[in-house]
């Protein structure tokens, strides 16, 4: 077994588990798969990112959010879905596990066709969200995108 992906930084290899928000494992991979298998590895030390992709509920019937287990209520959004994530995981390794949500719902957004992609961590609530830009300037010529400074 081995993680999605896995971040490297010298001896340290920092896990990461994905889920779309579909999966059968959604509710129970950080803590069965994330925690259990692959944290517990020496070049994690106990570290894991677990990383849920969030398409709302404007989804085909095959890509809607499962059910939670009994007894949870369905969450809304992205930030009640990573705070219910975040209560499944034993409080003593809450600082090693993170949860995050990617907020990918595209429903009622603006769609735009551009290079530029911000990505934007809010804080605390464990959501990264993914917006698209469009590009503020005009391209008069090829040469308009080329960076300042360039000479090719």
């Amino acid at each position: 077994k081995r993680a999605d992906c896995g971040f490297r930084l010298n001896d340290m290899v920092i896990p990461l588990e994905a889920k779309g928000q579909w999966h059968s494992k959604v509710w129970t991979a950080a803590q069965t798969q994330l925690d259990e298998d692959y944290a517990i590895d020496h070049k994690a030390a106990g570290y894991g990112i677990y990383l849920v992709f969030w398409f709302g509920a404007n989804v085909p019937q095959n890509r809607r959010l499962c059910s939670p287990p009994r007894g949870e209520r369905l969450p809304n959004s992205t930030s009640e879905m990573a705070e219910q994530l975040e209560a499944r995981i034993a409080k003593a390794r809450r600082d090693g596990i993170k949860v995050f949500v990617l907020d990918l719902d595209r429903s009622g957004r603006r769609r735009f066709r551009s290079r530029s992609t911000d990505f934007t961590l809010i804080e605390g609530a464990g959501i990264l969200s993914i917006t698209r830009n469009p590009v503020h300037r005009k391209a008069s010529s090829p040469d308009a995108y080329k960076s300042r400074g360039s000479n090719s």
